[in-house]
């Protein structure tokens, strides 16, 4: 059962591995907007 489990794994991961790319880039854009937005309202703020 295992072996089977984790060959169906490994190539479903690596099946979408190109999906879990787009995902994380679109995730760190994310943040890096969040970031950005939140020290944008702190500066403005401040002045």
């Amino acid at each position: 059962m295992s072996p089977l489990a984790t060959s169906r794994n490994t190539y479903s991961s690596r099946r979408s591995s190109a999906d879990m790319d787009r995902q994380q880039v679109l995730a760190i854009i994310l943040v890096v907007l969040m970031v950005g937005s939140s020290f944008a309202y702190a500066a403005a703020s401040m002045f």
